[in-house]
This record gives C-alpha cells, structure tokens and sequence, in this order.
C-alpha cells in the first residue's frame, strides 16, 4: 500500500521587513563641467554632498542659511579624469531628516563662505526612501543630475549651452556668529574680543580679515606707503565698521573724522589716503570693529 504524506506550511507575516537601500547620486561621465566664468572647468576641489535641509527650503535668497540648515548623507568627490562624480550609499533608517517625506538634494561647493562656487539640485520626486517597504528588497535608487531641469536646480545650471554642469559665485553676509559656528566648538574661546591662538589678532579681527583663528599668523600690521595710502586685503562679504585712528604718541587713539579718504574699497581689499596736511608727526591704526 502507498501512502501519500503532505505537508502543511503556514506562512506568517509579522509587518513590514526592513530593507536597507541603496542611493546612487552622479553626473554624467566625461562631460563639459564649468564654475561660473564659463571657462574654468570644475576641478578636484568639488564635493557634491547628498543630503536634506532642516528648517528652510533653500533659494538663492537665503544662502548665508544653507551650511547651518544642511545635514549630509554621504559626499563624492569630483573626478577631473572621469569629468564626473558619483558615489553610492546605503540608507538603513528613516530617522529625521531622512524621512520619506523629506526632500533630498545634492549640493556641489569648493567651500561654504562667500565667493565659492556652489550648485545645488533637487527633484520634487527626490523623497528618502522607505527603508521599511515589505515585500521583495527595492531596487537601488539613482539619482542622476542629467535628470534635472527647470526648477529642479536651486542653484547654478544643468544642461544648458552644451554644459552639463555649471556652479554659480555666491554672494551672501558672513556673520561672525556664523563664523564661530564654523571654527569653533562649543567651550572654546570664541568670543570676538578673545584671542583663540595668542598670536594678536582677536576672534573678531581674523574674522574680518578671513584668516583663521586657529592658526597662528602674528599680530595685523600694514603700512603706509609714499603716497600716503594704507592698503590691507579684509575677507569679503563681513558685517565690519573700519575704522582708522591716529595718534601723536602710540598712546592714546581717536577715531578719525577727517584728514582722510578712501580711494579703493572692494570686496577683499581696502584702501586709504591720508589728507590732512603735512608737518605734525602722526601714527595711524586701522580697527576693525562690530556694528
């Protein structure tokens, strides 16, 4: 006698699975990538950073709020062989800002402070995806900067006059609270009169100077030339008052009101001319202030 035995199987379902998922995020391979001239190609000095915004959705009107407002998920750096970049990152959790419904962008940059060049792309579709999802492992996810246009690019432009990439020059005030925010941790010596490195300049004055107060550069001195003109390079786009002060004896510095003029102010560079006439002998200080 044969006997047949069957067995029964149960499947039970128990939620959603969690499945990690991956994003790709690159440019196209060996193409025509600009800074703002039109000339100057991009180069190795480029991060193209994946991420999200907290608290502001970016435009070209609140620049100065961007690398505070930004939390990044992964960088690639730009490749001057392959003219591209691209990387590849898995997302494991849906914790904020990488929530589903969140907007995801990428955001290319040499540097966060005023004159660096900037491109920043985000698709309405670039949601983070649902780690969670059930069912079979998703697909990884790509995306691509080919497939932006129009209002997908915040910042700077794609494929527009036969260049794939182009950033744009960024102009925005630079803080000194957000200046601390970049050098400094919480409990240093960040205050605008303090003097981080001890080499004489204050937090303030190498802020207004765009040289770094964590490294040593010697006390600001300029001199003044036989024109009678006081020429310094300052950082550009800073929120100072300069003033120039004279005095008879190195002592005791007041404030000019007068006997001068300002033949040269730029965005990195400032220049005076004494005026006042000659014969009394003088000594002059430029002073960055706070407004």
């Amino acid at each position: 006698m044969i006997r047949a035995f069957f067995a029964a199987c149960a499947l039970i379902l128990a939620g959603p699975v969690h499945a990690d998922v991956s994003i790709v995020w690159q440019s196209d391979l060996n193409a025509t990538n600009r800074q703002s001239d039109g000339a100057t190609p991009i180069d190795g000095s480029f991060v193209f950073e994946l991420g999200s915004f907290v608290g502001i959705t970016p435009t070209a009107g609140n620049l100065d709020q961007w690398q505070d407002a930004w939390r990044p998920f992964g960088a690639a750096t730009y490749s001057t062989a392959q003219k591209r970049f691209s990387n590849s990152k898995t997302l494991s959790s849906n914790v904020a800002p990488f929530t589903t419904t969140t907007r995801a962008y990428i955001w290319g940059r040499n540097g966060t402070a005023p004159g660096s060049e900037w491109i920043l792309i985000g698709k309405s579709a670039w949601k983070w995806p649902n780690v969670n999802p059930g069912g079979p492992p998703p697909f990884p996810v790509n995306w691509l900067v080919a497939g932006a246009a129009g209002g997908d690019v915040i910042l700077g432009s794609v494929n527009e006059g036969g260049v794939h990439m182009q950033t744009e020059s960024v102009n925005f005030s630079l803080t000194y609270e957000k200046r601390v925010a970049i050098h400094f941790t919480g409990g240093e010596a960040s205050a605008a009169g303090d003097d981080f490195d001890n080499d004489g300049r204050s937090n303030f004055l190498e802020y207004a100077l765009d040289s770094d107060p964590r490294v040593v550069d010697g006390p600001f001195q300029v001199a003044i030339n036989a024109n009678r003109e006081i020429e310094f390079a300052r950082g550009a786009d800073r929120v100072v008052n300069w003033v120039i002060n004279a005095s008879d004896d190195l002592t005791g510095f007041i404030a000019l009101t007068e006997g001068f003029e300002i033949v040269a102010d730029e965005p990195t560079r400032l220049v005076y001319r004494i005026t006042s006439p000659l014969g009394v002998r003088q000594f002059y200080q430029v002073e960055a202030t706070q407004p």
